[in-house]
C-alpha cells in the first residue's frame, strides 16, 4: 500500500531512476516519518551501501531541510545496522550536496553541522570524543526547539545506541541509560505519538536493556519500562519484556530461560560475551543470597550455585559485603544491595514480613506469659 502511495505522488519532474529508487526503498520526496518507517524496515548494508553512491541524484529534489534528513536518517541508519568491522565512505558527490546547502533554515544550519562529524562517526576509527560531540549537538537542538523534542531525543539515542551496540562503545552505557531515564518519564505525558515514533521507542527500549545487562553496575530493569512504554513493547517487541521479566526476578531457572531470548534479540556474541555472562552469573547468585533467611546468611557454603569467583566479583562492584573464609570455604554475607522487585516478589516479601510479624508476635506474648509466671512465683 505504501509504495504505491510513494509511486502516485513521487514528483513528476523526478527521472524514471530516482522514482524507482524512492519506490524500491521507501523514500519519497516528502520524506515523512509515517513514510520513513517503510524505509527503516530495508536498513540492511546490502541495501544502503549502494544507496549512498545514488544518494547525490535524489538529494536534487528535495529542499535543504529535508535534504538533511535524509542524510542523517541514512547514516544513523547505517551505523546501527553494520557491524562494528563495517566500513561507509560517503560519496564526495553527498558532501558537497550537503556543504552547499543554505543555511538560511536553522535545521539546516544545525543539520550540517552534525553531519560533518556523522559522515566522521561512520569510520570504526572515530574517536569516542566525535560521538559526544554530536549527541552534544543535538542536545544544543533540542535545548533551541528547532525541531520537536521527541524526535530530537530520537535522533540523539538513536545514535548513541547505534554506537554503544554496533560499534563497540561502552563509556556510552550510563549516559545512555541517563537520557533513556529521562526520555521515558516525559514520554508517559504524550497523547499521540506517530508509528514511526513508536516503532524507534521500541528500539531504544531495546538499547536500553541491552545497556543494563553489559553494565557490571546492577541495575533495575523493571525500572526501564514504566507502563506506556510496556504497553509499546507488549504490542512490538513481547520479547523484550519477557526477558526484562526473567532478569529481574534473576533466579536460575530464569537466567536459563533468559539466554535464548537474549541470544535470539542481540545475537550470539552479545550472550557470549563476558560481561555477559558475569552479569547473568552475579544476578543468579544474588537472587541465591537473598532467598536465604537472614539467619543462614552468616555461613553460606561456596558451591556451584555460590562459586567462589562470581562471590569476589560481586563483593568488588560492592553488591554484596561480607568476609570469604578460605579454610571453611564459606561466605558470610552481611548486607546484599537492595533492588526493585516485580510485584510477584513484592507479594511474596510482603507474605514473608506477615510470618515474621506473627513469629514476633507470638515470641512477645510468651514472654509477657513466661514474665507473669515469674512474678506469680515469686509472691
Amino acid at each position: 500500500m505504501y509504495l504505491a502511495v510513494i509511486a502516485a505522488r513521487a514528483p513528476a519532474s523526478c527521472p524514471p531512476i530516482v522514482r524507482e529508487m524512492s519506490v524500491r526503498l521507501g523514500l519519497w520526496y516528502q520524506f515523512s516519518h509515517e513514510l520513513l518507517s517503510v524505509f527503516s524496515t530495508l536498513c540492511d548494508p546490502a541495501v544502503l551501501t549502494p544507496l549512498f553512491n545514488t544518494c547525490s541524484i535524489y538529494l536534487e529534489y528535495l529542499p535543504p531541510h529535508e535534504a538533511v534528513h535524509v542524510v542523517y536518517y541514512l547514516c544513523t541508519s547505517y551505523i546501527s545496522e553494520v557491524p562494528v568491522t563495517g566500513v561507509c565512505t560517503v560519496p564526495d558527490e553527498v558532501k558537497a550536496i550537503v556543504e552547499a546547502m543554505p543555511e538560511t533554515d536553522p535545521l539546516v544550519k544545525w543539520g550540517k553541522q552534525a553531519l560533518s562529524l556523522l559522515f566522521s562517526a561512520m569510520s570504526t576509527e572515530a574517536s569516542l570524543e566525535t560521538h559526544v560531540a554530536l549527541a552534544a549537538q543535538t542536545a544544543e537542538l533540542m535545548k533551541q526547539d528547532i525541531v520537536p523534542k521527541l524526535d530530537s531525543d530520537i535522533l540523539r539515542m538513536g545514535h548513541m545506541g547505534a554506537l554503544m551496540v554496533h560499534q563497540g562503545v561502552p563509556g556510552l552505557y550510563s549516559q545512555y541509560l541517563n537520557l533513556y531515564g529521562v526520555f521515558t518519564a516525559t514520554f508517559t505525558d504524550r497523547q499521540s505519538v506517530t508509528a514511526f515514533d513508536k516503532q524507534c521507542i521500541v528500539r531504544l527500549s531495546a538499547y536500553a536493556l541491552q545497556c543494563a545487562l553489559c553494565m557490571p553496575k546492577r541495575v533495575s530493569f523493571l525500572s526501564l519500562y514504566p507502563p506506556p512504554i510496556q504497553a509499546l513493547l507488549t504490542e512490538a517487541m513481547p520479547q523484550t519484556l519477557q526477558l526484562c521479566t526473567l532478569l529481574t526476578q534473576g533466579d536460575s531457572a530464569s537466567i536459563s530461560q533468559a539466554v535464548p531470548i537474549i541470544t535470539a534479540l542481540y545475537g550470539d556474541a552479545v550472550c557470549a560475551s563476558p560481561a555477559v555472562t558475569e552479569k547473568l552469573a552475579v544476578l543468579s547468585l544474588l537472587s541465591t543470597l537473598e532467598a536465604l533467611p537472614p539467619s543462614d546468611r552468616g555461613c553460606v557454603p561456596l558451591s556451584e550455585t555460590v562459586p567462589v569467583h562470581t562471590v569476589l566479583r560481586a563483593l568488588e562492584l560492592g553488591l554484596i559485603e561480607g568476609m570469604i573464609d578460605g579454610v571453611a570455604m564459606t561466605l558470610a554475607v552481611t548486607s546484599i544491595e537492595p533492588r526493585v522487585m516485580s510485584r510477584e516478589q513484592v507479594l511474596a516479601m510482603a507474605a514473608k514480613l506477615r510470618g515474621w510479624a506473627s513469629q514476633a508476635r507470638a515470641l512477645g506474648d510468651t514472654l509477657r506469659h513466661q514474665h507473669h509466671k515469674g512474678i506469680d512465683m515469686i509472691e
